[in-house]
């Protein structure tokens, strides 16, 4: 059984970049073991009312100099083998939310991939929160965490300061510069913009984003927020176009070069993916899991097969919290054409493993069966 390379390119990469970010799997496996179960709640363990409202606080910095980014970060609950995001921070990195009361509908290319959606709140009994840990994400970054396990219900509250610590040694940054020189009305534009966008209010996000870079042109973070709106209104010419300005205000800013080779994958226009992935792997090679994707399904494309394989192992090895399912697929299916069975079987056992009911698996299954037999042929004719 083979995949046919046309559908197959069209299954991995052809799809905009906000349905790569909400394809749904299981979760996230923060200890990097794709053949470890899944995280289970303690079996003893004290129990608090479910019906309690669990509201926390808190507050985000840099660990060099204490200071807050200009941009919001996310925060996420990691519980086990679930990732949440359950809210943002505000433009001084302080955070505040209601656990399950996040009804925000977008996230960021950077917080999931192709086969894998940091999940949306949806409620939790207080008691499930002893598996559970509070934590910022941003790419090229490494967060501190908070346990929320051996809390009773009068400590929830302010959970004190979650640093971040910068990991990537490239040039690239994923909070731009230019953020912080944005004028105050610009600044109030964009936070109305991304209220908007999260709410699925797009005519008035879009509304908002053009007013913000219309008063401050150099606003990368608002030309990427823009981009994003105009995708998910259809408008892939348009946002490629943002994602081109905001590249322009900053070009060490990474997320819309990760955002634009999707697009150009999407065409598909492979080229030009891999002119874009290149500049911007040579920024950070080393916090964007997507960008070697992109680069693997591009090399795959035209056939160079061996740049495919580096390039998809190389995501494979990024991906150390399993939040892009797919690359593992990619990897499979570049082993599979190269005729490396027995290096292909792994890659999508890892991908059932983690996506078990995605459209593939059942050529998936019937792949692996025909790799056993064959494989068990030989040995029983000894």
């Amino acid at each position: 059984m083979r995949f046919q390379q046309r559908a197959l390119l069209v299954l991995l990469i052809a799809l905009p970049c906000h349905q790569l970010m909400h394809s749904q799997s299981r979760g996230s496996n923060p200890n990097n073991d794709p053949n470890a179960p899944a995280s289970s709640v303690a079996r003893e363990m004290p129990t608090m009312p479910s019906s309690r409202v669990v509201q926390l606080t808190g507050r985000v910095v840099l660990d060099q100099g204490g200071s807050p980014l200009p941009e919001r970060i996310a925060i996420q609950r990691v519980c086990g083998d679930k990732i949440v995001r359950e809210t943002y921070t505000d433009s001084k990195g302080h955070f505040n939310f209601q656990i399950g009361q996040n009804r925000m509908e977008f996230q960021e290319a950077s917080e999931s991939g192709p086969g894998r959606a940091t999940e949306q709140s949806t409620g939790a009994a207080a008691r499930e929160l002893w598996n559970c840990e509070l934590r910022a994400y941003l790419p090229g970054y490494v967060s501190s965490s908070v346990s929320l396990a051996g809390r009773d219900s009068s400590m929830f509250g302010d959970l004190g300061v979650i640093t971040l610590k910068k990991v990537n040694q490239g040039t690239g940054e994923t909070v731009s510069s230019t953020s912080l020189s944005a004028p105050g009305d610009a600044k109030k534009a964009f936070e109305k913009s991304r209220e908007a966008f999260e709410k699925k209010k797009l005519e008035e996000a879009d509304k908002q984003s053009a007013r913000a870079v219309e008063i401050y042109p150099q606003y990368a973070a608002a030309w990427d927020l823009r981009g994003m709106i105009l995708e998910r209104l259809g408008k892939n010419d348009e946002a490629r176009k943002c994602y081109e300005s905001a590249i322009a205000a900053d070009s060490k800013y990474v997320l819309p070069y990760v955002k634009l080779a999707s697009l150009h994958a999407a065409k598909p226009d492979w080229p030009a993916v891999l002119q874009v992935t290149e500049t911007a792997i040579g920024l950070d090679p080393v916090s964007f899991p997507m960008l070697h994707y992109l680069r693997g399904a591009a090399f795959l494309s035209t056939g160079k097969l061996a740049e495919a394989e580096q390039s998809a192992l190389r995501a494979v090895e990024l991906d150390r919290e399993r939040r892009f399912p797919r690359t593992e697929f990619l990897a499979g299916i570049i082993l599979q054409t190269k005729g490396d069975h027995a290096n292909a079987v792994p890659h999508f056992k890892n991908y059932l493993r983690m996506v078990p009911d995605s459209a593939e698996a059942p050529k998936i299954k019937q792949y692996l069966a025909e790799q056993h037999s064959s494989a068990a042929t030989p040995a029983q004719a000894k």
